[in-house]
């Protein structure tokens, strides 16, 4: 990213970063996320510090300025049809000077509206009685399913992104067919995962900061393919994105973050020591603290009706999945680093 290049930021809520094959799915075809990883930059921790499905990371005082351009499509449904309005959008962008589009693209928490010839695909024999069949509005809450409703699941939202992934594939090769692609910087990323029952619900139910919900994508592509193939380990978050974006585009800062530049030539090998993540859902709510060898998951407040929910301790990066719970193993540790977080969420 430079100061003399634009910025078009594709940023998607319930983007499940376990299902795409630049973070090591094999079985979900994201063949256009996949190439614009090839030729950018996969930031491998990038951490949500505010996980809550359907809301724009956007500072507020961005949307004002004459440098950056907002199209909010979040109650949109994805289809071919607005993707051919974001490539329109686009054109309009191209013609005026502002160096930064910001695209809230439509959320891929359910229900799930994919077209027709995906969930062929995905679903063969949808219509053997015996078969598997598309499941498009699970419902959201806890999810005591067989395993044919979890495989329905599972395939279905794999279906959902594979028609993302196409309609992703339109714009980039929209943006090359201009000729414009190799001239700015392009970022696609999320605020939030999806449960889709790992941890016994689905959905937005409860704050429970587990690997899905807060372990979000974060691609970048740069102007001519700069530094194409680069994987980076460290820890960021969206406000460190926001932080790069605002300092390189001359929009108010406003953040607290800091910028990933030096991740991306190699000036620093860490511009975090921990990433912290807080979330509220009615009242469930809970924090989180994620370095780059531990998980800490710490209740704040638990519903009335809700069995209790004590502090959980994950390895990482071995127990991706957060299937483990070590916290008796490593209670003094677990006591650090929930001292660490809170001071630093009550400074935040």
């Amino acid at each position: 990213m430079n100061g003399s290049c634009r910025i078009l930021v594709l940023h998607a809520s319930a983007l499940h970063l376990g299902y795409l094959g630049c973070y090591g799915n094999d079985d979900v075809v994201t063949s256009n996320l996949d190439r614009l990883a090839d030729g950018g930059i996969v930031f491998d921790q990038h951490v949500a510090d505010a996980p809550r499905i359907g809301q724009s990371p956007l500072p507020p005082a961005w949307l004002e300025s004459e440098k950056a351009r907002h199209l909010d499509l979040r109650s949109q449904r994805w289809d071919r049809r607005l993707a051919k309005k974001i490539v329109s959008q686009l054109d309009a962008w191209l013609r005026r000077d502002e160096p930064l589009c910001w695209i809230d693209l439509p959320s891929l928490a359910p229900p799930w509206h994919v077209s027709a010839d995906v969930l062929a695909d995905n679903f063969p024999d949808a219509e053997d009685g015996d078969a598997l069949f598309p499941w498009l509005d699970p419902p959201t809450g806890p999810a005591d399913v067989d395993e044919t409703a979890c495989l329905r699941l599972q395939i279905t939202y794999a279906a959902a992104i594979a028609d993302f992934d196409a309609r992703i594939g339109q714009i980039i090769d929209h943006l090359n067919d201009r000729d414009a692609l190799n001239g700015m910087t392009v970022i696609v990323t999320a605020n939030a995962g999806l449960a889709l029952g790992e941890h016994g619900y689905i959905g937005e139910h409860r704050a429970w900061l587990h690997e899905e919900i807060v372990h979000v994508p974060l691609l970048v592509r740069l102007p001519g393919g700069t530094e194409a193939g680069l994987r980076i380990a460290a820890l960021t978050q969206p406000a460190d994105l926001l932080a790069t974006i605002g300092e390189t585009a001359g929009l108010p800062l406003a953040v607290e973050g800091q910028s990933v530049l030096p991740l991306i030539r190699e000036e620093a090998e860490l511009i975090r020591e921990m990433a912290c993540s807080r979330l509220i859902i009615g009242d469930s709510e809970e924090l989180a603290a994620r370095t780059p060898d531990w998980h800490l998951v710490v209740p704040i407040t638990t519903p009335r009706d809700d069995p209790p929910r004590l502090p959980q301790l994950f390895v990482k990066p071995d127990d991706r999945w957060e299937v483990n719970d070590v916290r008796q193993q490593h209670l003094e540790l677990a006591d650090e680093l929930e001292a660490r977080l809170r001071e630093a969420t009550r400074s935040a």
